[in-house]
């Protein structure tokens, strides 16, 4: 069966392998004709900035068209024709390759016949890993074929641009459509490097695809801070002491949608000491203007938190209450349960029914030991419209450092913050 079958496999490759990518992508030529469209206007378009020779024939010419693709084979399929490299990577090319005949013994990532002339050889490198001697074909036992001496080298964001292009227009039908998405989806699931959805605005009202989006906002943070846990990707920062973890997500808002930017510090004993030895209670407290911000109040045992009580008191009594009572941001010991319980409940921090579930948890289990860990819950939210045009004018991971900066500053922390920018 022809790996370019829809219904083709490589189950001797891992998903990430780049012959999978260009296997993939050649459906598309395939089987979506305005897929071959873009595609051959993007060899055009490139072959036109070179200059200095005939260019391969528009999709529209009543003589041109597909007439086979082949991925991983050890030939041209075919004695005649113009042979034109194709090189796929995923950044701009600085080298001047001149192509020329070579008797290396070749496995084509892809090859395509196109009109009644042209032979495509396809070499796909998503990782940037070229070696020059891929790129030469091998036509010493067809004499009819001739070797274009150009390199023709297409980014892959320039073709997913023009696939994004095709997914806005009315150009394809409900079956190729579905294709197209199916190939971005993979591509980003297996093949980030090529980043598929590289705005807000290409990936519609889809969480998922906002999400893969968000986490190239991360990265582009700090890329090689970027962790992923049961709630998604994450920066992982223990730098900022009182918090190591920022987090952007996508969420539902409104009917809509909207990019949250979330911190929680004092999450843990270590953390809660932290946030409130540097804290200055006014700074955070006036976030509330902008921020969604919360009491975060958790007892915890073995890591797990287990019981969130719902202080009755504002934040900012809240705020003012754990620099006082510092000495209870530890693990407390089951002689002292009541003790902890009567002054948090005498304080509006803790309600009857906190307490009974606290009971529950600890008093008739064989819990003897509770981390107290009172944090803070610090939410900014960009609505969609905002956050669409803040990513299409390439302002939103500015406007995320400012925010992160303007959370940190609140327990002295921006420093840090810094630093972690410097080295990414």
């Amino acid at each position: 069966m022809k790996r370019t079958n829809y219904f083709g496999r490589f189950e001797n490759k891992p998903s990430s392998a780049e012959d999978r990518l260009t296997r993939a992508f050649l459906v598309l030529v395939r089987l979506v004709p305005p897929v071959q469209a873009a595609f051959i206007d993007a060899i055009r378009e490139k072959q036109r900035t070179q200059g200095n020779g005939s260019l391969v024939p528009p999709r529209t010419a009543t003589d041109a068209g597909v007439g086979g693709v082949w991925s991983q084979v050890g030939t041209l399929r075919t004695d005649e024709g113009r042979v034109l490299s194709i090189l796929l990577t995923n950044r701009e090319w600085d080298g001047e390759v001149e192509i020329q005949p070579s008797d290396r013994r070749p496995v084509y990532d892809g090859v395509v016949h196109y009109g009644d002339q042209w032979v495509f050889a396809i070499e796909n490198k998503p990782y940037g890993d070229v070696r020059e001697d891929q790129l030469h074909p091998n036509v010493e036992d067809a004499e009819g074929l001739e070797v274009d001496s150009r390199l023709v080298v297409l980014v892959w964001k320039d073709l997913i641009r023009r696939l994004h292009a095709l997914g806005e227009s009315s150009w394809l039908d409900y079956t190729q459509h579905q294709l197209v998405d199916d190939f971005l989806r993979y591509a980003q699931a297996e093949f980030p490097e090529i980043n598929p959805y590289p705005t807000l605005k290409h990936c519609g009202d889809d969480l998922d695809k906002l999400n893969r989006r968000c986490e190239d906002l991360m990265k582009e943070l700090a890329a090689d801070r970027v962790d992923t846990r049961r709630w998604g990707p994450y920066i992982r920062v223990p730098e900022l002491k009182a918090a190591k973890v920022v987090l952007v997500s996508a969420e539902e808002s409104n009917g809509s949608w909207a990019l949250d930017l979330s911190l929680s510090p004092g999450d843990t004993v270590t953390q809660a000491r932290a946030l409130y030895s540097q804290v200055d209670i006014s700074k955070l407290h006036a976030l509330t203007d902008e921020w969604d911000c919360s009491t975060n109040l958790h007892f915890a045992h073995m890591s797990k938190n287990l019981v969130y009580p719902s202080p009755t008191i504002s934040l900012r009594e809240y705020l003012a209450f754990w620099p006082e009572h510092q000495g209870w941001i530890r693990q407390v010991k089951e002689d002292q349960f009541d003790e902890l319980l009567d002054l948090l409940k005498s304080n509006g921090l803790l309600t009857e029914t906190d307490r009974e579930e606290f009971e529950e948890e600890f008093f008739e289990t064989n819990r003897s030991t509770v981390n107290v860990c009172p944090g803070v819950s610090l939410h900014y939210r960009w609505e969609r419209t905002e956050a669409l045009d803040l990513d299409t004018n390439d302002r939103l991971t500015g406007a995320i450092d400012e925010r992160v900066r303007a959370a940190v500053r609140t327990w002295r922390a921006e420093s840090e913050w810094e630093a972690i920018l410097l080295e990414s």
